[in-house]
This record gives C-alpha cells, structure tokens and sequence, in this order.
C-alpha cells in the first residue's frame, strides 16, 4: 500500500517545480479543481503531467 512521502502546498495550476511524471499517486485534497473555476483545465492538464503514465489522479472532497 502506498504511503505519504511529502507534503507541499502548491498552487494546482502550476506545478512548474515537478518534472513530468514525477509521481505515482496524486491526491488532490479539498476538491481544487472546483475552486480554480475557469482554470480548471489548466490545472487538470497540470496534475496529469506530472504523473506517470496510466496512474489514477484522485480529488479527495
């Protein structure tokens, strides 16, 4: 099972600071993408790239 190694408080938007693919699991706590309204396919486009290939991206409400 996977654990927590870090914690950061970025901005959902621009994950500049992590190279693409960066990461196994991405869980997004307190539902971002639904207080970023008109940017929200920018910050989905974000959090899918600094993912890995065929892993699930997880909005925690």
């Amino acid at each position: 099972m996977p654990s927590i190694e870090d914690w950061q408080q970025v901005d959902i938007c621009d994950l500049s600071c992590f190279s693409t693919g960066s990461f196994d699991h991405l869980v997004a706590y307190g539902g971002p993408f639904s207080y970023v309204l008109e940017n929200r396919d920018v910050a989905l486009r974000e959090s899918l790239r600094v993912i890995k290939p065929n892993v699930i991206l997880t909005q925690l409400t």
